[in-house]
C-alpha cells in the first residue's frame, strides 16, 4: 500500500541591519513516496526528502545493514534499494576497503536521498578494529619485536590493559598510568575518526556489549567510555556543530548519565521483547542513568527500538502485545509505543539485517504507523 507523506520546507530570509526582519517564505508542500526506490522523481522531490531527513521533528527509520554489494539486479544489496524514508543506517560488516561501486552506491545514497551511512563495529578493547593487522600478527610495533600481544598493543597506544593477565603496559614511563590510558584511549578516538573521514561515513555506531560477551578495557569502564566519548563528540555528535552522528547501541544505559549529550541516539537491541512493559523496563534503566542530566522526554526522544530481522525478517518480529492488550508483530508495536506519562514520541524503529525483509514490507508499515500519512 503507498504510504504518501507531506512534508513541508521553511526557509527564513537573511535579516540585516536596517532591512525588515518579517520576511519569510513557506514553499509549497510537497508529497514524496517513501517507497519508491529509483532515482528519477526530480531534484525538487529529492531536496524535499533530504529537507525531511534534516529535521527531528519525526521518529526516525534505521537498520544494521548486511549483504551489501553495490552492483546488480537485486536492490537489497545496494544503499539505494533501500525505501526513500530510510533515515540512516549502520553498516555491519563491509566498512572498509570498498570496492568502486560501493563508494557510488554510498555517494548516491547520501547526495540523492540524504540517508545517512554509519560505521559500526563492536567496541571491547582499545585499539578494536583499528589496530594494523601487521602489529597484531608479527608483534612488531618500529621495528621492535615483542613477546605478547599485550605488550605489542601497549608500544603501539601507548597503554593497553591485559584484562587476561591483568597486566598494564605503557610506552612512555614518565607518564602516569592515569596520563598514559587517557592519551590512549583519544589516539584510538582519532584513529575511528580518521577511518570514518577515509570512506566517507556519516558518523560512528559504537556497538557497547559489556555484559553480552564483549567487555573489555574500555567497554567495562564507563569512566574509560567517557574519554572515548569525548573525543568522538569534538567531530561527531549534537555537540560537534557538525552533521556527523554518534550513536551507542547495545547497551547505552551502562555510560556515565552526563555522555548522554553527546549521542544522537540510543539504539536498543530489544530482539526478544514482546510486550510494553519489557519495553518501559528498558526505558526506566535509560531513565536511572540519565535523570540527573537530561529531561525524560529527551531520553524517549532519543530512544530507537530494534527488531532482529535475521530471525524474524519474514514475520516483523515476534508477536508483540501492546498496552490494550490487541497483538501486532514486534516493529509494528515498537513503531507505535509510547511510554506512560512522558510527552514524547520514541525516537525511532530499526532492524538488525533489514534485507530479510523482503521489499522491506514491514519496515514501510512501520513507518507509516510513526509517521502517518498526512492526506
Amino acid at each position: 500500500m503507498k504510504k504518501i507523506i507531506k512534508t513541508g520546507l521553511f526557509a527564513l530570509l537573511a535579516v540585516a541591519t536596517f532591512i525588515s526582519c518579517s520576511d519569510w517564505t513557506e514553499a509549497e508542500a510537497l508529497n514524496y513516496d517513501p517507497n519508491m526506490t529509483g532515482s528519477n522523481h526530480g531534484e525538487e522531490y529529492y531536496a524535499n526528502l533530504r529537507a525531511y531527513k534534516q529535521r527531528k521533528d519525526h521518529p526516525v527509520a534505521f537498520a544494521w545493514y548486511s549483504d551489501w554489494t553495490g552492483v546488480g539486479t537485486d536492490m537489497n544489496a545496494q544503499l539505494m534499494g533501500m525505501p526513500d524514508s530510510m533515515d540512516f543506517v549502520s553498516m555491519w560488516g563491509n566498512w572498509h576497503g570498498l570496492s568502486e561501486e560501493k563508494k557510488e552506491d554510498l555517494r548516491k545514497v547520501q547526495q540523492i536521498k540524504g540517508t545517512r551511512v554509519l560505521m559500526c563495529f563492536i567496541v571491547d578493547d582499545i585499539g578494536a578494529q583499528t589496530t594494523p593487522p601487521a602489529i597484531s600478527e608479527s608483534l612488531t610495533v618500529n621495528g621492535v619485536q615483542y613477546e605478547t600481544r599485550g605488550e605489542a598493543l601497549g608500544a603501539f597506544w601507548g597503554w593497553y590493559h591485559d584484562r587476561v593477565t591483568d597486566t598494564v603496559y605503557k610506552s612512555d614511563p614518565n607518564l602516569s598510568d592515569d596520563e598514559a590510558m587517557d592519551k590512549a584511549i583519544r589516539k584510538y578516538a582519532q584513529s575511528l575518526l580518521d577511518t570514518i573521514n577515509k570512506y566517507n561515513w556519516d558518523g560512528f555506531d559504537l556497538d557497547l556489549e559489556p555484559h553480552y560477551g564483549h567487555g573489555g578495557n574500555l567497554a567495562s569502564y564507563p569512566d574509560r567510555l567517557s574519554i572515548l566519548l569525548n573525543e568522538l563528540s569534538k567531530e561527531l555528535g549534537p555537540q560537534s556543530g557538525t552533521s556527523k552522528m554518534l550513536c551507542v547501541d547495545g547497551e547505552p544505559d551502562w555510560l556515565n548519565g552526563e555522555d548522554g549529550k553527546l549521542l544522537d541516539y540510543f539504539i536498543l537491541q530489544a530482539y526478544n521483547d514482546t510486550t510494553v512493559s519489557s519495553i518501559d523496563y528498558r526505558l526506566e534503566s535509560l531513565f536511572a542513568t540519565y535523570q540527573d542530566f537530561m529531561t525524560p522526554e529527551q531520553i524517549v526522544g532519543m530512544t530507537i527500538l530494534t527488531s532482529n530481522f535475521e530471525s524474524y525478517g519474514s514475520t516483523g518480529g515476534p508477536t508483540f502485545r501492546q498496552r490494550d492488550g490487541s497483538t501486532t508483530n514486534q516493529l509494528s508495536g515498537y513503531a507505535a509505543y509510547s511510554y506512560p506519562g512522558v510527552d514524547a514520541r520514541i525516537g525511532g524503529i530499526g532492524a538488525f539485517r533489514i534485507v530479510f525483509d523482503t521489499n522491506y514490507q514491514y519496515l514501510r508499515k512501520a513507518i507509516g504507523i510513526m509517521n502517518p500519512a498526512i492526506l
